[in-house]
């Protein structure tokens, strides 16, 4: 479907993709920020949010009709391939919650390396993946910003 799939004029895809960003936007900037300070609360509260809602916005944006120019599919596909990241980042928070509630602080102390190697890697897993999704997500407002300014529009994304 995706290679016949109607087009648009940019300005009328970026009127329809512009929402979907600005609602992803603030997930990924809540997992990052919980992510960064070490908040679990609140991780685990953005991860849920992730998982709840970034489906959603990805099944949007697959429906909506292909923009014309080069630089509008750029920015389509990239923030494609960024809400693909934040769902990959939540997905690898959830697996690591669950492994936790499931004892994996028990198998860090009863076995010290073994455990913290595996904890270890996923948590480098973890970091870049968010570290990914980030500079996606920071990619996809360049690419919306330049297709705004080339189409004469004042308003940018955040």
């Amino acid at each position: 479907m995706g290679f016949f799939k109607k087009t648009v004029s940019d300005r009328d895809w970026l009127d329809s993709a512009l929402p979907i960003y600005e609602s992803a936007l603030p997930i990924l900037r809540r997992i990052t920020e919980a992510l960064k300070l070490g908040y679990r609360r609140e991780l685990d509260s953005a991860v849920a949010r992730a998982l709840e809602e970034l489906p959603s916005l990805a099944d949007q944006l697959s429906r909506l009709p292909n923009p014309t120019s080069q630089a509008a599919q750029s920015a389509a596909r990239n923030l494609k391939w960024s809400l693909t990241a934040c769902l990959r980042l939540a997905d690898e928070l959830s697996t690591l919650s669950e492994l936790s509630a499931r004892g994996l602080y028990q198998m860090v102390t009863s076995h010290v390396h073994t455990g913290e190697l595996l904890y270890s890697a996923h948590l480098k897993a973890i970091g870049a993946t968010a570290a990914t999704a980030s500079e996606l997500m920071s990619d996809a407002k360049n690419l919306f910003s330049g297709v705004a300014r080339n189409l004469g529009l004042r308003a940018t994304p955040q």
